[in-house]
């Protein structure tokens, strides 16, 4: 009896410990949602700040997809877009939610995030956002900051640090940039049609991208790097050849899509419910990896909070009113498809990995989706309630009739989303990555150390041919007017801090008609130049500078100069003080750049040989023009 009831004990004893072991994490994850807050600022826009760039297409409907996404995510979902009228067919219950991407709205918005996650954070919550950017893109030229579109102007990259991130000031920020460098060179994504298309400039910007995320423009000092905000996360869409893509059948940017596929829990190796940067980086790198055109190919740049870089960007748990789609075992290709008939997610399953994705339900109706398997079977999905889970593999896939495709359409279908995405393919990826962090930060070094050691400032040359006019020195030795004719060439050198100098020659010719007979004047100088060019942003600029030249000023005048005719001081001097006023054009032109010059002149000579050893000073206003190549 004593037996029985000590092994009953023990029993009971098991039990509870068993029951408290599960129920311990499960209290302190509720407890710790039930002491955070989340939101999302998501801005789209369509059009460019810049003349001649094409509008995108679907920038405003990848803003109102994330806005789905998040909505089921974060506590509060803001979108700032306008949806243009097909947008506004598919997203009806968005169109009353949306706030035009002015930089007046983002600073209402921001304030009133500041203003909420302050409260939070006296509440003792913890507090994360997602900062959701995808539109146009560019580099200024001359600053090398790359900024993005507004319908109103440009948001810069300091002000997206100073003005943006730093003043939310929340526990950890996670910032997706779709556009071109995500750095920002965007040229067009606005073509029409039912192929993908270049949606960004041909040019290669790729130091400006490292510039962008590892600070290196000594010019940018006063931005803070992204490696000293140690919360932030960032994922930002690039490529080798500067383009990232729209395509039609997605109605989405292809980085965007993706990303959404990655998020929905595509990018789930391990399957524990977390979707951390180091997995979504690994996805985008397998859905892009069989990508041979170089056009086409998308490469993505991820880096986690510095703090913790384990920190997940999302937890599957976390969406709200959703369903679970547990894809089949085998390895296959699935595409998911909503009732809309918008493409939902893509995934190419390995057979090590048991993939799950979460199914969202819109305007808090159930909703239905379609699978297809490899392009060649669908099952229909209805989601009868939230939270529910539909096993894959109890699914009835039909036969679908496929339909000829271009070359063009056909290759793209085939090749993105090609490498299966696994665990042995994350294995590899992770290894190859931290050899190539090893790399980037020994080179990180070496230009920091080079930039140092430095002694000279990089100088660009820029020879510069003019002409002006200016009264003569003429007046002076036969006290009459003439202009004189001025060439000059300076072999300029301009600074990095806009400083230029450099040697200048200088030609002056003057005649006269005299009851003795004709008369000359010639001079010739040679010098330096010095000055400093102030620029703004549309290539106008203002050129204030000083010339300074010993000169030889030649005189033929048989009644002045004796029997030979010519006389001459050797030792003469000249000044020029100039303002000169011009706008740079094309660099590739044979001229860059053609400029107005307006100042004063100052000769000083001696009348030796002609009517006595005196030295005279000569002041004349001078105007004419020049051509900098």
């Amino acid at each position: 009896m004593n037996y029985l009831s000590s092994h009953r004990n023990l029993v009971v004893i098991f039990t509870l410990t068993m029951l408290a072991t599960w129920l311990m994490p499960h209290t302190s994850e509720a407890k710790t949602k039930a002491n955070s807050k989340t939101y999302a600022l998501i801005i789209a826009n369509n059009g460019s700040v810049n003349k001649g760039v094409k509008p995108l297409r679907y920038a405003d409907d990848d803003g109102a997809r994330y806005h789905e996404t998040f909505s089921h995510l974060a506590d509060q979902t803001t979108l700032l877009t306008v949806l243009d009228s097909e947008s506004q067919a598919i997203f009806p219950s968005l169109v009353d939610k949306t706030k035009p991407p002015t930089r007046r709205e983002l600073a209402k918005q921001l304030e009133s995030l500041k203003t909420q996650i302050q409260r939070d954070k006296k509440a003792g919550k913890h507090v994360e956002i997602y900062l959701v950017f995808t539109g146009h893109g560019h580099i200024d030229p001359d600053t090398k900051e790359g900024y993005l579109s507004l319908v109103d102007g440009k948001l810069t990259r300091k002000q997206l640090y100073r003005d943006v991130i730093a003043p939310l000031d929340a526990d950890y920020t996670h910032l997706i940039i779709d556009a071109c460098h995500a750095y920002f060179m965007v040229q067009s994504r606005g073509d029409q049609g039912d192929e993908w298309t270049d949606d960004r400039s041909t040019r290669h910007h790729d130091e400006d991208l490292l510039a962008y995320v590892q600070q290196e423009q000594s010019s940018q000092h006063d931005v803070p790097d992204i490696s000293s905000m140690s919360t932030l996360g960032v994922i930002l869409s690039t490529s080798g050849t500067a383009e990232v893509h729209e395509w039609s059948k997605l109605r989405a940017g292809v980085f965007s899509h993706q990303l959404r596929s990655a998020l929905l829990g595509g990018a789930d190796v391990d399957q524990d419910g977390d979707i951390t940067y180091l997995e979504i980086e690994a996805f985008l790198a397998a859905a892009n990896a069989s990508v041979t055109n170089p056009k086409a190919r998308i490469n993505v740049f991820a880096r986690p909070p510095a703090q913790d870089q384990n920190h997940a960007l999302l937890s599957l748990s976390d969406y709200k009113n959703a369903s679970l789609l547990e894809l089949p075992q085998e390895q296959a290709r699935y595409v998911i498809e909503d009732g809309r008939g918008l493409r939902y997610a893509d995934i190419n399953k390995a057979q090590d990995v048991s993939s799950s994705i979460v199914l969202l339900e819109h305007d808090n109706e159930p909703a239905t989706y379609y699978l297809m398997r490899d392009e060649q079977e669908q099952a229909k999905l209805q989601l009868e309630q939230p939270a529910s889970t539909i096993t894959g593999n109890s699914l009835s896939f039909a036969q679908l009739d496929t339909t000829a495709r271009s070359s063009v359409e056909e290759s793209f279908r085939s090749e993105l989303f090609d490498t299966p995405f696994g665990a042995g393919f994350y294995k590899g990826y992770i290894a190859s990555r931290a050899r190539y962090e090893t790399l980037i930060s020994t080179q990180k070094n070496a230009r920091q150390v080079a930039m140092l050691n430095q002694e000279q400032p990089q100088w660009n040359v820029a020879p510069e041919l003019g002409y002006t006019l200016s009264g003569s020195i003429g007046r002076e030795i036969f006290n009459a007017q003439s202009a004189q004719h001025n060439l000059s060439f300076v072999l300029g050198f301009q600074a990095p801090s806009q400083l230029t100098i450099g040697p200048f020659v200088g030609y002056g010719f003057s005649s006269y008609t005299r009851d003795e007979g004709s008369a000359q004047i010639h001079r010739i100088a040679l010098g330096a130049d010095v000055g400093y060019m102030l620029s703004n942003e549309h290539n106008f600029f203002i050129h204030p500078r000083v010339r300074v030249a010993p000169q030889v000023v030649l005189i033929r005048d048989k009644s002045l100069c004796s029997s030979t005719g010519t006389c001459a001081d050797p030792t003469g001097f000249r000044g020029e003080l100039m303002l000169s006023l011009g706008k740079r054009g094309d660099a590739s032109r044979i001229v860059s750049a053609m400029q107005l010059d307006l100042g004063l002149s100052m000769d000083v000579f001696s009348q030796a040989g002609i009517t006595q050893n005196q030295e005279t000073i000569y002041p004349s206003p001078v105007a004419g023009f020049s051509f900098i190549f």
